[in-house]
């Protein structure tokens, strides 16, 4: 038996029945593979509309964002101000409704959670990169649609701001389940690492109860010093280099300070960086979603937790085709700063869902900590 598989079943919390939770108890969720293997689905419901459908859990946002079919709007909810929001990732921005609903949470094995009367936005237009959204708009411009299918449930690592609030993550469906509003679970979970169908979500652990792994480290997510809009996921060092030859393609000495943030909602990477230009290693003869700033096949990140760190926490391949559609690995450029002293940005690394192939995070808001674990 494999570690992960040793993992799975020390943590197995499989309930009997499925609509009966005790409240003493972590619940355990399986988002399942999407067929195109880009990233995890779970089954949702909402009880006022009755509707029922998969949406991507996406732990590179907060906050979930579904098709105004979908939630079903009230006349009074459609005279509600304009919510305006979008994706960095894919570049879609969207319009619609803030409206409260009670969700229910499937996995395929039969478990169920409730999350009462959680804030979502309803969709009513989405549009592609470089087009605003807008709400009321009778005919969508060019590049927009009025019936969109969206199904996006954020369950990430907010900013500085948003971790300081109380509760903590008032729009993450992981962190306020019926039992955590109670107060008879923490808010917490713990994701990963994936198995064969799925990615296991375990919510309600204890903080510092992270299974046994080969390399574990506990982050700070707060006092960063970035300001309320910093993102407050583990702050390490990237190096990038070529899987085959061993060879370090960036940077030259040292590592990259960054932030790691492990995305599920994604079957890529990013690597954004305060440069106009990519600083090295770009492959012309691939495309990493439309992007020309593509890393060559056979990259490897490695992220040390620290400066100071001996050894990389984890590392992780990718390996980019002619076709840019499968784990491939790509530049964004933020542009230099206007004070180098004072920088508005941090480098982020953008693992995409490969970190959860062989690692695991507990993300513990109100603690001020994610814990992550790995095996090579």
């Amino acid at each position: 038996m494999n570690t992960t598989q040793r993992f799975l079943c020390h943590f197995c919390f499989v309930l009997a029945l499925p609509s009966v939770t005790q409240a003493s108890e972590p619940v355990e969720l399986m988002a399942t593979l999407d067929p195109h293997a880009q990233y995890y689905q779970l089954m949702m419901s909402v009880k006022e509309s009755g509707h029922h459908g998969l949406f991507v859990v996406d732990t590179g946002s907060t906050g979930i964002r579904g098709s105004a079919h979908f939630f079903g709007l009230t006349d009074q909810e459609k005279t509600s101000a304009c919510v305006k929001t979008g994706y960095s990732s894919s570049g879609y921005s969207y319009a619609g409704y803030r409206v409260k609903r009670t969700i229910s949470l499937h996995s395929p094995n039969g478990n169920m959670v409730s999350v009462p009367n959680i804030p979502v936005m309803a969709v009513v237009q989405s549009c592609k990169k470089g087009v605003t959204a807008e709400c009321g708009v009778e005919t969508a411009p060019n590049g927009c649609t009025n019936t969109p299918h969206v199904s996006m449930m954020g369950v990430g690592f907010q900013t500085y701001a948003q971790a300081k609030q109380s509760p903590v993550s008032p729009k993450n469906a992981f962190l306020n389940i019926a039992q955590m509003a109670a107060g008879t679970l923490p808010r917490t979970y713990l994701a990963g690492p994936a198995v064969a169908n799925g990615l296991p979500f375990t919510l309600g652990v204890e903080a510092g109860n992270l299974p046994p792994f080969k390399s574990t480290q506990s982050f700070a997510l707060t006092g960063t010093g970035q300001g309320a809009s910093a993102l407050v996921g583990p702050q390490g060092q990237i190096v990038i280099m070529n899987s085959k030859t061993g060879e370090v393609l960036y940077p030259a000495e040292g590592g990259l300070p960054t932030r790691l943030l492990p995305d599920t909602g994604i079957g890529y990477g990013i690597v954004s960086v305060l440069e106009n230009k990519a600083p090295c290693c770009v492959d012309t003869a691939v495309k990493c979603r439309s992007s020309k700033n593509t890393f060559p096949p056979d990259t490897t990140v490695l992220f040390y937790g620290s400066q100071t760190a001996p050894s990389a926490l984890t590392s992780i391949d990718y390996t980019s085709n002619a076709r840019g559609t499968g784990q491939c690995l790509r530049w964004s450029l933020q542009g230099k700063p206007r004070n180098p002293k004072k920088p508005t940005k941090t480098p982020l690394f953008n693992s995409g869902k490969a970190f959860f192939g062989k690692c695991a995070l507990l993300y513990a808001p109100e603690n001020n900590t994610m814990q992550i674990g790995c095996n090579p």
